[in-house]
């Protein structure tokens, strides 16, 4: 782990702590010590529990897709969208652009139809 990881799980635990601190007192205070226990445990596993990396993969827009390389299932995926895929009838390449991307499928079914 480096100090990044250490400082950001020591954050995530000293939160959790401090949440289930309060948790214990409102449950001590005659909800429930078992519940309240239970609480605790769960907040302080949640904490030490590092968080799921994001998947860096471009995601379609339209319908949430991933783009995938080397994939039969979706081929056009390992290519660029370019208007002249259009023009010259030829299926059509992920598009990447500042307004998003779209999966060849999506852009196929928004230019034709």
């Amino acid at each position: 782990m480096n100090p990044t990881e250490t400082d950001d799980l020591l954050a995530r635990v000293t939160t959790a702590l401090g949440e289930a601190q309060t948790v214990a007192e409102h449950h001590a205070a005659g909800t429930g010590f078992r519940d309240g226990a239970t609480k605790v445990i769960r907040m302080v596993q949640a904490a030490i529990t590092p968080p799921e990396p994001e998947d860096p993969r471009p995601q379609c827009g339209s319908c949430q897709r991933r783009r995938t390389f080397r994939d039969e299932a979706h081929p056009m995926d390992a290519y660029d969208y370019n208007p002249m895929q259009v023009l010259t009838g030829q299926p059509l390449g992920w598009y990447s652009g500042d307004d998003g991307q779209v999966c060849p499928e999506c852009m196929t079914k928004m230019i034709r139809g």
